[in-house]
């Protein structure tokens, strides 16, 4: 927290960040809770989920692109400018016309834009980025995490009773003026930003088609030089995906019963709190408190955590799914924020937007296939059946960590 304090650069950037993912969360909220009323609400909501799932599977290659790109901070505030425009557009275009499937589709078109050119954004700045925190590379992944995930839940928070008191043109015109006010914050350290610029090694060649399998291959090849690091992500990850999956088997689990007076979506909203809280506390935590202990015992911390989360899933102890959901985030929480201060420590700034896309798009596939796994095996078969399914994933990852910690002894 002292970096926020006392970095001007990261912090701007983080508020920058901090205020679009809250305008972000509240216009989906607003969106999603508008078009529940139309008789075209499945196919709105099938496109606007497509639109929001395009640019994160569409990563790999903004986060290459972003490693082209000269003139970065200039083209961030072009990006940043566009947004505003874009978003405009939109909300003139809602206030003027009645709400419709045509108004969805403007929506889900300018998100699908709007979104791209946020990740491509966020992929060119990465370099500015690590340059500037390098020194507290740790402090500042973790301070950074704990902070994003309090704004989508005070964002949530928000938009929960803000969908109840304005109309849909009202909340795009906040979400607009949230991008205005990220673009002022950028444009205000725009001249620190371009001496910092200066500073960092970049590729200076025009992307080819050859060029982009080039680039990937040598930034995944100085990625798996890392071994015992790429290795820690992937136990941690799959970690990451068993805990993801754990609220959605609850829900099924609990489905012909009421749980201390709780409804199904009132269990999934504390559970989701719960699970955030942990998270926050985790990444809060991580650069001092649990700063001496090691990797490996982490994971094993939170290996018998999960495990007891699934028993008392199988179980239905709501109680001890509580506890072991928290203990569980928690853990993860510490364990995130080191692991990516100890890959980005060590990678060329001219392919960090290829290595974070790299490892983005694997923090989003990892947990997608497994819920996708195991909640058809729920849903197929038995809730049961897929808790045993988990089970088995965390004893071989439990085995993988074994076989890592014997090849390092010998």
């Amino acid at each position: 927290m002292k970096l926020f304090w006392t970095n001007n650069i990261y912090r701007q950037l983080l508020l920058n960040s901090c205020f679009s993912s809250f305008g972000d969360s509240i216009f989906y909220l607003a969106i999603i809770n508008y078009v529940a009323q139309y008789n075209f609400a499945p196919l709105a909501i099938l496109l606007i989920s497509i639109s929001e799932m395009v640019p994160l599977l569409s990563q790999l290659f903004l986060g290459i692109l972003g490693d082209f790109q000269e003139n970065r901070v200039k083209h961030a505030l072009w990006i940043s400018k566009i947004k505003i425009l874009l978003y405009a557009i939109l909300t003139v275009f809602l206030v003027l016309s009645p709400f419709s499937l045509v108004s969805v589709i403007m929506i889900v078109i300018i998100n699908l834009i709007s979104d791209t050119l946020s990740y491509l954004s966020a992929y060119m700045m990465n370099a500015l980025y690590i340059s500037v925190i390098k020194d507290d590379l740790h402090d500042a992944m973790g301070f950074r995490q704990s902070l994003m995930r309090a704004v989508r839940i005070v964002a949530n928070l928000a938009g929960a009773f803000l969908i109840n008191v304005m109309s849909i043109q009202t909340i795009s015109l906040i979400n607009t003026l949230t991008f205005v006010i990220a673009f002022l914050g950028l444009y205000v350290i725009r001249h620190t930003l371009y001496e910092v610029e200066k500073r960092i090694e970049m590729s200076h060649t025009a992307l080819t088609f050859k060029k982009y399998f080039q680039h990937l291959r040598q930034s995944l090849a100085v990625l798996l030089r890392l071994k015992e690091t790429v290795i820690l992500l992937f136990l941690t990850t799959s970690m990451i995906a068993i805990l993801d999956v754990s609220p959605r088997l609850i829900a099924l689990r609990f489905i012909q019963q009421t749980l201390a007076q709780l409804s199904i979506g009132q269990l999934l909203a504390l559970l989701s709190i719960i699970i955030s809280c942990g998270a926050i506390l985790g990444n809060m935590t991580s650069s001092n408190l649990f700063k001496n202990i090691r990797f490996t015992h982490l994971l094993v911390f939170c290996e018998i955590s999960l495990l007891a989360l699934i028993t008392s899933i199988f179980c239905q102890a709501y109680i001890m799914i509580f506890m072991t959901s928290f203990i569980s985030s928690t853990i993860i929480g510490i364990l995130s924020p080191r692991l990516q201060a100890a890959v980005f420590a060590y990678i060329p700034s001219d392919k960090m937007g290829t290595v974070g896309s790299a490892l983005s798009t694997v923090d989003i596939l990892a947990p997608s296939l497994l819920s996708l796994l195991a909640l058809s095996i729920a849903s197929s078969v038995s809730v049961q059946l897929a808790l045993v399914f988990l089970y088995l994933i965390l004893i071989t990852l439990i085995f993988c960590q074994w076989l890592v910690k014997f090849n390092t002894h010998n």
